[in-house]
């Protein structure tokens, strides 16, 4: 990504970069967009809900499974802020606070390392160890 890119693009400068990376490689005339594919077997050959098969090199699956915001369940009534790992964008949000931070996929493992650094205190709560 261009260095001009803050630390923790939004989603419209990852898309930008996205495209000027699939121009720049020619690789739109080589990509199908919107395509139901209802099998993949060996050596990569893919059926499509048409019935058509295709074979390739290799299969990128974008399922679309993280677009969901999952957010931990606070018991009782909390006033606490709270602050989902799509909306973080840069470490002085943590400056000079206590930060639990909940679960422990990469977007979590990546806050870690930026409150470890920029927060007063940090707690990592997860129901297994990574």
């Amino acid at each position: 990504m261009p260095e001009s890119y803050p630390r923790y693009p939004s989603h419209e400068l990852v898309l930008e970069y996205l495209r000027s990376y699939t121009d720049h490689f020619e690789l739109r005339t080589h990509t199908r967009f919107a395509a139901n594919v209802t099998r993949i077997e060996p050596e990569w050959t893919i059926t499509l809900d048409g019935g058509e098969t295709r074979r390739y090199a290799g299969v990128v699956p974008a399922t679309g499974h993280d677009r969901i915001l999952r957010r931990a369940v606070l018991p009782g009534d909390p006033k606490v802020e709270t602050i989902h790992s799509s909306a973080y964008r840069d470490p002085a949000q943590l400056a000079g606070r206590r930060v639990p931070v909940v679960r422990g996929g990469q977007s979590a493992a990546d806050v870690l390392t930026d409150s470890a650094m920029y927060a007063t205190s940090t707690l990592h709560s997860t129901r297994c160890g990574f």
